[in-house]
């Protein structure tokens, strides 16, 4: 596993180690080096971590990352092994025309609450009628494992080694006919922050989740390569 230079990841905030001690930033989000990153490159040898991890985003933006730094030249191929931890295939967003992003998250339909700060009225009323008039089960699957199925193509077109996991449940979430099951690994994230305890925010994988995060990976990964 020692070919490669660098590990270079992509995820949401269960990447970022959000819960876990802050050791750095990178663009602007705050990165533990107590997460599952740093843990699998240990175990593959690699001692250069790069985290693009971003807490509380789906994956729509998680693919838009992946797209923005390997044409910017952040990724080598020749060096880099990719690795991602998609998100809850719940999560939304839009990209608007002057370059904002509009998150949308699942928990608008539970805290909704009109208040008297138009601003903030409005955001929250935009999420909560995202999900109450608009999403549903069967168009979340497809987007995602479409975008998914994307990456997976993609990175392997540029000659990039790349591994999929998700933290999505794989019974809410069954695979298509049409997806590629070698693409994809899921990892039962609620499962093991309920069996290893959370991190110090009371919702995210302790630091002992994030090895077996870790651990899970490593056994796909070489198993993969075997």
């Amino acid at each position: 596993m020692s070919n490669f230079n660098r590990l270079v990841v992509f995820g949401c905030s269960n990447t970022a180690g959000e819960g876990l001690k802050v050791s750095n930033e990178v663009d602007g989000q705050d990165i533990s080096d107590l997460g599952w990153p740093n843990k699998l490159a240990t175990m593959m040898g690699i001692d250069e971590v790069v985290n693009y991890g971003v807490g509380g985003q789906g994956n729509k933006r998680i693919l838009h990352r992946v797209f923005e730094k390997e044409t910017d030249g952040s990724i080598n191929p020749d060096t880099d092994v990719v690795v991602i931890l998609w998100s809850y295939f719940c999560r939304h967003c839009i990209f608007h025309d002057d370059g904002s992003i509009e998150r949308f998250l699942p928990s608008a339909i539970k805290h909704f609450k009109p208040v008297k700060r138009k601003n903030h009225m409005k955001k929250e009323a935009r999420a909560y009628k995202w999900y109450a008039d608009y999403h549903s089960f069967e168009d979340q699957i497809f987007e995602n494992y479409t975008r998914l199925s994307h990456a997976h193509h993609y990175l392997n077109n540029k000659d990039i080694r790349y591994h999929g996991f998700t933290c999505e449940d794989k019974i809410n979430s069954p695979l298509p006919t049409w997806f590629d099951d070698t693409a994809l690994r899921f990892i039962d994230i609620h499962e093991i922050s309920n069996r290893l305890g959370y991190a110090d925010d009371d919702s995210h994988p302790s630091e002992l989740g994030h090895s077996d995060i870790a651990e899970i990976m490593y056994n796909h990964i070489t198993r993969k390569a075997a």
